[in-house]
């Protein structure tokens, strides 16, 4: 099972139940900038996103991380202490 993969590897973060959760990130390393947190958010609820930067804040300070990238498909993402919002962008890769 994937979800269980990723909680196991520490790479997602999963709050509430099953049917509903609260929200829903997988967090990685960038390949690309040094020391930056990508976070992707699947998913999260008005009431706890919050809970969820704050929570990502706390984990990238530990980790000694400079940045956190999020990447997300959430409109508008909400008003956070030390959130820039820069620029949407899409990535796409592609093997010819």
């Amino acid at each position: 099972n994937t979800k269980l993969t990723l909680i196991k590897e520490k790479r997602i973060i999963y709050f509430g139940n099953d049917d509903v959760p609260d929200f829903v990130a997988v967090m990685s390393n960038s390949k690309y900038f040094h020391n930056t947190l990508i976070v992707t958010i699947i998913s999260v609820s008005v009431n706890s996103v919050n809970a969820l930067f704050s929570y990502i804040q706390n984990f990238a300070y530990n980790k000694n991380y400079k940045r956190i990238q999020i990447l997300t498909k959430i409109k508008p993402l909400p008003d956070y202490t030390g959130l820039e919002k820069r620029f949407k962008f899409n990535l796409m890769k592609k093997k010819i």
